[in-house]
């Protein structure tokens, strides 16, 4: 858990915790409250998605919701016939988990084990384009794309590992690992970045301020935002030598998606951050911190 913890603190998201083993399965309207659901199941935990969870996910997604989830397992406990003796959440759901896995995940199930511990992101796709990455789980499986889905993961033989959906909700599905499985921290906190980015439409260009040795003059910010949320306000948020809280200054919206504002001049020295804190119905989209300094 904390693999993922920690790709989305890196991309300076801001989130909410919810552990479905004291609090149950999440319902729609929980989930709807935010712009994407990342869904994480420890590797030997089963069922990964119960009916419960299948459920909510299921309203969920067929209101427009966003998903990443990301396991080895899901399309053998969902789809496959169990050894004699032994059960899945296909032989105890009588089959109809392979449906919704099929109608919500977007993916045929092929093999319980590929055989590879490598994958290479597809060529030009947003998500996978340009990565190549190792991996530790014992049975990653092999798929294929479903119902509208794209590839954007695949294994040494091009057989399929991942795929993104882009309809009536948008989802991310890697049936190779989850996050933690795959070693390379830069890549983790690359596709967690990509993949969040895409399913909601966010994109943050920020202007740089350079150190100077100006200080009674203002420091302008400007910044271009898009998000498939409703964006509401946007903040200049900065502190000057580390002080807290923040000062907060209302950004001007000076055309579609642009924003302007100003840090007020220094008077005195010293090393500045900033930041921009953009509002939208579902909550603040990511931000990350920039810094310069004033003074000779």
């Amino acid at each position: 858990m904390n693999e993922y913890v920690d790709a989305v603190k890196t991309m300076g998201g801001v989130y909410s915790y919810w552990d479905r083993e004291t609090q149950g399965s999440p319902s729609p309207e929980i989930m709807q409250k935010y712009s994407a659901v990342v869904w994480f199941a420890d590797i030997y935990v089963h069922p990964y998605l119960d009916s419960t969870d299948r459920a909510n996910l299921g309203t969920y997604l067929d209101n427009g919701g966003n998903l990443f989830i990301a396991g080895m397992d899901y399309g053998w406990d969902m789809c496959a016939v169990p050894p004699a003796g032994t059960d899945n959440e296909y032989s105890r759901s009588g089959g109809t988990s392979k449906v919704w896995y099929e109608q919500y995940l977007r993916s045929k199930f092929i093999i319980d084990d590929a055989g590879y511990l490598t994958v290479k992101g597809i060529t030009g796709d947003l998500v996978g384009d340009g990565l190549s990455l190792s991996f530790n789980t014992p049975d990653p499986s092999g798929i294929d794309t479903l119902n509208g889905s794209l590839p954007i993961f695949e294994y040494p033989d091009k057989s399929l590992a991942g795929i993104r959906y882009d309809g009536s909700y948008r989802l991310v599905y890697l049936a190779f690992a989850s996050l933690e499985n795959i070693s390379d921290m830069n890549i983790r906190r690359t596709i967690c970045e990509r993949c969040i980015s895409w399913m909601t439409g966010f994109k943050l260009t920020v202007s740089k301020v350079n150190d100077t040795e100006e200080i009674n003059v203002p420091f302008p910010v400007t910044a271009n935002i898009s998000s498939r949320d409703s964006i509401k306000n946007v903040y200049l948020a900065w502190a000057k030598n580390s002080e807290r809280p923040f000062h907060k200054e209302l950004m001007t919206l000076t055309s579609p998606n642009n924003y302007s504002a100003d840090i007020p001049a220094a008077i005195q020295a010293g090393d500045f951050e900033y930041r921009i804190i953009a509002e939208t119905n579902k909550g603040i989209l990511p931000n990350k911190t920039y810094t310069f300094t004033a003074g000779p």
